[in-house]
């Protein structure tokens, strides 16, 4: 049994990211079910299983763009 579930350890850091002015990590749930409450602002991305490999290629595309795209901007990563 888990000690908390994703949605739990996303929101302590967020918190911590808040609190300590760091930059907003990404993050992607990945859940059973759109059913689960897997979406909301903590997430920025949901993938549902089965997870083919041509998603989750264009997941890690996106994730790498996204993450490399604001560099120099004032964050610190």
């Amino acid at each position: 049994m888990p000690v908390m579930d994703g949605k739990k350890a996303t929101l302590l850091i967020r918190k911590f990211e808040e609190e300590a002015r760091h930059r907003r990590s990404t993050i992607v749930a990945l859940t059973a079910s759109v059913r689960e409450s897997a979406s909301g602002p903590e997430f920025d991305e949901v993938l549902t299983k089965p997870l083919s490999r041509k998603r989750l290629r264009s997941m890690l595309h996106w994730v790498f763009e996204h993450n490399t795209s604001d560099k120099g901007q004032g964050g610190d990563g």
